[in-house]
């Protein structure tokens, strides 16, 4: 009965174990094994399927396409290169190493550049593997063949505190329940843009402010210019309506008085005294108001155009409302008592040569003709007294008449 055979020299014997690319489950004493064979086999130049085995590359997970499609993977600039050129790196490093015409002193130079250029890959991926989002990507490429070994301190430091709800600001607290999502957090810190309608219609509008402040009120500026002016030519219009103005007064007649003649002094001449009564009749033509007027008064004052002199005054002091656009007669009782020392006074000469006749003989009219073509030449000044008028106007008016009789 033959014996059976080793399994450990059955494994190493076995060719078509040189193409696993994982740890075999024995002990680190085959594995090593297993690894120097394999070695051998794939250099060997032997035409046999099994040499073919041995001779295929590795399996190299960046040229696989689900890494290349991974847009935030970091990008070495060896392995940018080899893939313009249409090459693998490993393919690259090998061709170099094995190369017989290159000097020992150079390719030690050389491996040590490799060494470092692959430690200085190894730190910016390192640096750069936060960046993509992918499980896969958060570690170093194998290195000879390796199998991925995790990192010695975690990606996350513990005092790294992330914010949640319970500490918003991350200070103090773990990340707290899985369910929630950070991102919710940024939305509720970052505030949310509103559409431009929006904004612009619920910005504030200073000109309607400025309108109301402007209002009086609660009347606007052009408004209430408005009606003030309204308010303005209303009391003008009523103004000139109801305003009374001092009507015209036009002389109509004059007579003597009662039945009491003229008084002469000296009776024989020459004279210095003249004492009568005359009753002086004018016309109101109360033509210029439009409501009726209220007179309080009317003085009536007689003077000699001539001299400029006053001989006599009289009155009107009964109160009485004249009617609008209409002509009315006014009575006036004039009292006469005019003395001057001299008989040789203008005024009284022309009241004498007028007067004389007709009131001291009058049974003598028809002997002295030419004493009944004297006149007398008077102005009348009427003084009124209107009731809404704080003054007293004044009218006159120049007449020639004969002396009353």
């Amino acid at each position: 009965m033959n014996p059976l055979p080793n399994s450990r020299s059955q494994r190493s014997s076995d060719p078509y174990r040189i193409a696993r690319k994982t740890h075999s489950p024995a002990d680190s004493y085959d594995s090593s094994n297993l690894r120097s064979e394999s070695e051998a086999h794939s250099r060997s130049a032997s035409d046999s399927s099994t040499s073919r085995l041995a001779s295929q590359p590795t399996y190299d997970r960046r040229w696989d396409d689900y890494y290349a499609d991974d847009p935030y993977a970091p990008r070495q600039a060896n392995y940018r290169q080899h893939m313009r050129q249409g090459t693998p790196e490993s393919h690259d490093t090998q061709t170099t190493a094995n190369s017989s015409t290159v000097p020992l002193a150079t390719q030690q130079q050389q491996q040590q550049q490799q060494q470092q250029q692959k430690q200085q890959q190894n730190e910016d991926y390192q640096a750069q593997k936060a960046n993509s989002y992918l499980p896969y990507s958060h570690h170093p490429p194998g290195k000879n063949g390796e199998v991925y070994q995790p990192p010695a301190t975690s990606m996350l430091l513990e005092s790294e505190h992330m914010p949640s709800f319970t500490s918003p600001h991350g200070r103090e607290g773990g990340v707290g329940s899985l369910l929630q999502d950070n991102i919710v957090m940024d939305m509720v810190d970052t505030p949310i843009r509103t559409h431009h309608k929006e904004t612009s219609a619920l910005d504030p509008l200073p000109p309607l402010d400025k309108k109301k402040r402007r209002r009086c009120c609660g009347l606007g500026r052009k408004r209430l210019a408005a009606i003030i002016v309204a308010f303005v030519v209303v009391i003008v219009l009523v103004w000139y309506f109801v305003w009374p103005r001092t009507f015209e007064m036009q002389f109509n007649d004059a007579n003597m008085y009662g039945n009491n003649a003229a008084q002469w002094t000296p009776k024989d001449g020459p004279f210095t005294q003249y004492e009568g009564s005359w009753i002086v009749s004018m016309n109101a033509k109360n033509y210029v108001n439009w409501v009726p007027t209220h007179v309080s008064r009317l003085d009536l004052a007689i003077y000699d155009s001539t001299t400029g002199t006053r001989f006599a005054s009289g009155s009107n002091d009964t109160s009485f409302a004249l009617a609008p656009k209409v002509e009315e007669k006014i009575y006036f009782i004039i009292d006469i008592n005019y003395q001057v020392s001299s008989p040789s006074d203008p005024t009284m000469q022309h009241l004498s040569a007028s007067c004389y006749i007709y009131t001291a003989q009058p049974n003598q009219q028809s002997q002295n003709p030419t004493q009944n073509e004297a006149t007398l030449h008077l102005t009348f000044e009427v003084t009124y007294h209107i009731a809404g008028l704080a003054w007293a106007p004044q009218t006159r008016q120049n007449v020639e008449i004969n002396c009353p009789n």
